[in-house]
């Protein structure tokens, strides 16, 4: 249940949105108390990739969730490098989505730090990988967990 394994003969309530993994083929999302469908869209965290959770604010890299979560502005910052899909994302991109009161007023040392953290934060359970890759005087990009 959510990438954590169930004991046999162990009970567990499950809530809205929960994600039950059955072998390593099956994944079923719990949609309500009434029914669980089948989910058969691709569960990149089953394929050891990158999984992010945006209704719950979780990463899963290489099966685990990434525990304890990333704070609020990291995920955010994940999220909108993630999602361009290779493509590069520019320090004002970045700024605009993880602070977006602050409207300009965000340092390029202050998204440097950020990332720093957030790679620090995926090395713990992918040593060996680089997800976030600088693009010098353009932005950041994600690399789906390519070696260094």
């Amino acid at each position: 249940v959510n990438s954590v394994p169930v004991a046999a003969q162990e009970r567990r309530c499950l809530t809205n949105g929960d994600f039950v993994q059955i072998g390593t083929a099956l994944v079923l999302r719990f949609v309500d108390t009434t029914r669980t469908t089948p989910d058969t869209t691709a569960q990149p965290y089953l394929s050891g990739r990158i999984w992010l959770d945006r209704a719950r604010q979780q990463v899963y890299l290489r099966r685990q969730r990434l525990e304890p979560g990333l704070s609020l502005q990291q995920f955010r910052l994940l999220d909108v490098i993630v999602a361009a899909e290779g493509r590069v994302v520019s320090r004002d991109q970045l700024a605009a989505a993880v602070w977006p009161e602050a409207q300009g007023e965000v340092s390029e040392a202050m998204i440097d730090n950020l990332v720093a953290r957030v790679r620090q934060r995926l090395a713990a359970l992918d040593p060996g990988a680089t997800y976030i890759e600088t693009v010098r005087g353009a932005g950041y990009r994600f690399r789906a967990g390519h070696e260094k």
